[in-house]
């Protein structure tokens, strides 16, 4: 299994519908390298560490489904019986955040290739590549959508702490703040 909690199949093929706009085409490796990273920045600093390693450690499969219409139902933690439980948080608030954060890490790389003969963006025979005026505006729209599921994550977190200290949340400092979306911390960036 990967070290994430979120695997590439999830977040192209998608277990409830599609978690993202990508297309299912896509090759899993130009989104694979970009999950840890991309948990890291946005999710772990929420759950903090050890809950973090909890989620990551105690999954069932790196392929779950949700959508009977692609097959048996394969549910990713093992406690599906009631409300309020780690299977019942990754399906409502981790899943989808998971899924745009890989989206949005891993933006910058699917239109731009770094090769031997420098940055190159992306070309082909049909379709016309938007720049990177293009990757900048859907970047910025899928950081906000990443701001607003991080504040409902929080905001669930914080009210069912009683349920998922035992998991781990909490036990150690994540920084995190109910009421402060994610910042850009970059400052002024002139193009």
């Amino acid at each position: 299994m990967v070290n994430s909690i979120i695997s590439a199949f999830e977040v192209l093929a998608g277990g409830v519908l599609r978690q993202t706009s990508l297309e299912v085409r896509m090759d899993q490796g130009e989104i694979a390298q970009h999950i840890e990273d991309a948990e890291l920045r946005y999710v772990r600093s929420i759950v903090g560490d050890t809950f973090y390693t909890y989620l990551v450690d105690n999954k069932l499969t790196d392929s779950c489904n949700y959508n009977e219409d692609k097959g048996a139902i394969i549910y990713k933690y093992d406690d599906t019986t009631a409300a309020d439980t780690v299977e019942y948080l990754f399906k409502k608030h981790l899943y989808k955040l998971c899924a745009l954060s890989v989206w949005h890490q891993a933006l910058p790389f699917i239109g731009v290739k770094s090769t031997n003969q420098g940055i190159m963006l992306n070309n082909t025979e049909f379709s016309q590549n938007v720049g990177f005026e293009g990757i900048r505006f859907l970047q910025q729209q899928v950081m906000d959508n990443i701001s607003a599921r991080q504040a409902e994550l929080k905001k669930y977190l914080e009210e069912k702490k009683d349920i998922f200290t035992q998991y781990g949340y909490g036990q150690d400092e994540n920084n995190c703040e109910i009421d402060k979306p994610y910042q850009n911390t970059t400052g002024i960036i002139f193009y």
